[in-house]
């Protein structure tokens, strides 16, 4: 049965179809932002390889990545630590995201022209970039960064309130957004199948690192150890206090975000995160 989007396997919420550029990538079940281009999206699934030695942050969408991404980059480039942030280039050429185009930025060109170890990131599954890493699997380093699904629920919302409108986004109440969630209807994927197919996949082979948004609040100097130890930053500890008073790499609110939610919603999320996630270790600390 075909769908109501281009190139859909499915049935999408309807309202996706009020949005021009909107489409399911040839059948694939992976919901695309108009940012996610075709041709892109082509290259990136027939063309892009990765090669020994790279850097891959895996996240899912509006998880508060923003600190583990220039925590990282600068780890590895800390000549620059004394260069303001907004007098640097944009993150989206320091670190390219695998399938979204920022400011006509082209990702594959930029990687394809990257020194080793080319750090990158993407929202999406292990399934979607699983051909690009065959060969390659132990040879490359991912971080998955997590947060507490409550809290990412209530970011994306906010996202798709406020910025919503740039990309042709109807407004969508926060009950209709909840359901969505629930029906696994939201674009770029299922904030539990994405977890966990990178915990399932890598987490015995040595080279996954699983960091949460909370570790930065609750530890901040020894989240950043994790991150140097594991990428081989060289010299790291003793460099370690000069990343620690970056001020983009201060903690977070650490306040659970569960305002809106009703009883009966927070319920549904526990349920959901004991049920799809056991063994992974997340479930102890979101169930």
């Amino acid at each position: 049965m075909t769908g109501n989007l281009p190139g859909a396997s499915r049935q999408w919420d309807p309202l996706y179809s009020q949005i021009d550029g909107m489409y399911e990538y040839k059948e694939s079940g992976l919901l695309c932002l108009p940012c996610m281009t075709e041709p892109l999206m082509d290259q990136m699934f027939n063309d892009f390889k990765f090669r020994d030695g790279d850097i891959l942050i895996a996240s899912y969408p509006q998880s508060g990545f923003l600190w583990v991404q220039e925590a990282l980059w600068h780890a590895h480039n800390m000549d620059t630590l004394a260069v303001p942030i907004k007098d640097k280039s944009p993150l989206c050429i320091r670190l390219p995201f695998l399938e979204h185009e920022f400011r006509n930025v082209e990702p594959m060109s930029l990687l394809k022209d990257m020194e080793s170890p080319r750090i990158m990131k993407t929202h999406l599954e292990y399934k979607h970039l699983q051909k690009q890493m065959e060969g390659f699997e132990d040879k490359i380093k991912i971080i998955l960064w997590v947060q507490d699904p409550r809290k990412v629920l209530k970011n994306y919302h906010k996202f798709w309130s406020v910025c919503g409108a740039g990309f042709g986004f109807p407004l969508v109440s926060w009950e209709k957004f909840f359901q969505l969630f629930k029906d696994k209807q939201l674009f770029e994927g299922d904030w539990f199948e994405m977890n966990r197919s990178w915990i399932d996949t890598f987490s015995a082979r040595g080279n996954l690192l699983v960091l949460t948004y909370e570790d930065v609040v609750n530890d901040l100097d020894g989240t950043v150890q994790k991150l140097a130890e594991f990428t081989d930053v060289p010299d790291w500890d003793k460099k370690l206090f000069k990343l620690q008073k970056c001020t983009y790499m201060q903690p977070y609110d650490k306040k659970p975000d569960t305002e809106g939610y009703t009883e009966e919603q927070l319920q549904i999320v526990k349920d959901m995160i004991n049920a799809k996630m056991g063994g992974t270790g997340l479930d102890k600390l979101y169930g």
